[in-house]
């Protein structure tokens, strides 16, 4: 394949002078190194992923991995020259400008399930294994993103909305049919006001909206959309899935988001808030009062995260 390349800069630390061959157009040919890189197969799998970069991620990322060396004319040029010169696909994987919303956003569209909280060498390591390519368990690979935030202590809110997600969508989803365990036991109306409201939208494309009322039927839709549509919840149990607020009367309201998957199939995301109020007769343990349940049917292009903003959509101020 041709690859445009001005003399400054034809060879690099990426490039062996014996790669290439000069011609007098300008114009020079990469050709097959002479050392093992990455296989056929390989060199097709990080190709699929790389196809979902923006233009400008992958033209950086070429560079990066080139060292500049070549100018290339199209995508696919560039997604040859990255897969041409990367030695290993770990390598690769690690590299700062392969986000974790690039791994996670590959592994939903091929229908691999992994909490949106993973960490990015869980996810290559899940890439890996949906490629059939070994993975050495023991290697603790270096975290090659861009520096972290600081860790913020959490609220008590924050920490009383995370582990409400937790409980409801654990319990909820060991409900499935083609779940791997028996269910947990404990679903059921106990767990709503007995005025309690769901009100549901689904974009599938079209529009479709469900209201309910009371704590049996709330209770018995939502197990439904589990046991019945085979609905699997995947909320992203962090700050940015997850968001709590309470007002000054005790009532709490929790939004999470997340993506929803039947059997193997990514189908979309979702979002979902609950108003919860204490119970004086149950130890003041907090019940469910309100629910709305929002799933919209759409590719998903990373991990799912609550956006700026999204304050608004809790019923309550604090």
């Amino acid at each position: 394949k041709l690859y445009q390349a001005s003399p400054s800069n034809i060879v690099g630390p990426s490039l062996m002078t014996s790669d290439i061959t000069q011609l007098n157009s300008g114009v020079c040919r990469v050709v097959q190194p002479l050392y093992e890189m990455l296989s056929d197969k390989e060199k097709r799998c990080f190709s699929d992923m790389l196809k979902l970069l923006p233009q400008d991620q992958l033209l950086s990322l070429k560079d990066t991995v080139t060292n500049r060396a070549i100018d290339v004319r199209s995508r696919n040029d560039a997604i040859r020259a990255i897969v041409s010169y990367s030695e290993t696909p770990e390598q690769l994987l690690r590299r700062r400008k392969i986000k974790r919303d690039l791994l996670f956003q590959y592994l939903a569209r091929n229908n691999v399930i992994i909490p949106p909280t993973a960490e990015k060498a869980d996810l290559i390591r899940r890439v890996l294994e949906f490629w059939g390519i070994e993975v050495a368990t023991k290697v603790q690979w270096e975290d090659e993103e861009e520096n972290r935030q600081p860790v913020k202590l959490k609220g008590e809110i924050q920490l009383l909305a995370e582990q409400f997600c937790t409980w409801f969508f654990n319990l909820l989803n060991s409900h499935h049919p083609l779940h791997k365990s028996a269910p947990v036991e404990g679903w059921g109306p106990q767990h709503f006001w007995a005025d309690t409201q769901l009100k549901m939208e689904y974009h599938t494309p079209d529009l479709h909206r469900e209201q309910y009322e009371g704590a049996e039927l709330v209770s018995q839709r939502l197990l439904a959309i589990v046991q019945n549509d085979l609905l699997i919840f995947n909320p992203n149990i962090a700050a940015d899935g997850v968001k709590g607020k309470k007002d000054p009367h005790g009532l709490v309201a929790v939004l999470v988001c997340g993506t929803v998957h039947r059997q193997e199939k990514c189908l979309g995301v979702f979002e979902q808030c609950f108003c919860l109020v204490s119970d004086p007769n149950k130890q003041n343990n907090y019940k469910i009062k309100s629910t709305n349940l929002r799933i919209r049917g759409k590719e998903v292009m990373g991990i799912p995260r609550l956006e700026a903003g999204s304050d608004e959509l809790l019923p309550i101020t604090a």
